[in-house]
């Protein structure tokens, strides 16, 4: 089969393009359920309000830990499908992101400065509570920190990743 793409060019003139159709097989990465494939992960987006506690053990009983977003396009992606799942105005969701000692890491054990990204909130973290070691994401994508282990303290979705 034979693939035509069309440039219209403002002098008239036809450039055209051939190209012979090519047929990609890939084995899916991801299988079962899921929300969201990238860069080799599987995401899960759940909704519904949960603590920190029991948004994690959602996440293991899938299969996976609370999501590593560590690039600006998995945030976007991640953000873009929580959105499309039904996410969205003021509520939040709960990340992998959590402090450890001083620095904030992923469930790999990564640190945020390994990856180079981070997508804090204006004047996050700020540690408001004083126990404030978990990160949820905001519908805008930010990030913001939030107690890990106060069960008054929900968020309204969970994201979650597994390789």
């Amino acid at each position: 089969a034979t693939v035509r793409f069309e440039n219209d060019s403002p002098d008239g003139e036809d450039r055209s393009v051939f190209v012979d159709a090519v047929s990609i097989t890939r084995p899916a990465i991801c299988t079962g359920e899921h929300d969201l494939e990238l860069l080799g992960q599987c995401y899960k987006i759940y909704l519904g309000q949960q603590a920190h506690a029991e948004a994690q053990s959602q996440c293991r009983a899938w299969g996976g830990e609370l999501a590593a977003v560590q690039t600006a396009m998995e945030n976007s992606a991640v953000r873009r499908r929580a959105m499309a799942r039904g996410l969205g105005g003021l509520q939040r969701m709960w990340i992998g992101l959590r402090k450890q000692g001083s620095a904030w890491g992923w469930p790999d054990g990564s640190s945020t400065a390994e990856w180079e990204f981070s997508n804090w909130a204006s004047a996050q973290p700020d540690n408001e509570s004083g126990d404030e070691e978990c990160v949820a994401m905001e519908a805008d994508g930010r990030w913001a920190d939030a107690p890990c282990s106060s069960s008054s303290e929900v968020m309204d979705g969970t994201a979650c990743r597994k390789p």
